[in-house]
């Protein structure tokens, strides 16, 4: 499976889908990118932490972190997206999930 640009435009669609609520467009956005971010996180999770996490786990707790920061985004709760060291976005600086993930990594 070919990698997906997180610039692409097909992900800007989704992106813009996914701000405006429509129904299945965030799902969409963080299948397009799952097996990249799984990748990602593989290799740079801690080989200590490693032992006691799983990275399927990691990507799975960071895709459910960025669904609640797009929801509390859009109810505009702003509180709640900045609870982490990155929020809910996307452009060519390498936003959403991916560096939700890093942080999740990296903290």
């Amino acid at each position: 499976m070919p990698e997906p640009a997180h610039d692409s435009a097909e992900t800007q669609r989704l992106l813009e889908q996914a701000r405006a609520g429509t129904a299945g467009a965030v799902d969409r956005l963080l299948e397009r990118h799952r097996a990249y971010v799984c990748r990602f996180v593989e290799l740079r999770l801690d080989p200590q932490l490693r032992a006691r996490v799983d990275p399927s786990d990691v990507v799975q707790e960071a895709q459910m972190e960025a669904v609640r920061r797009l929801d509390a985004r859009r109810k505009g709760d702003e509180k709640k997206t900045k609870r982490g060291r990155s929020s809910f976005s996307a452009g060519r600086s390498g936003g959403g999930t991916f560096s939700l993930t890093a942080a999740v990594c990296r903290g």
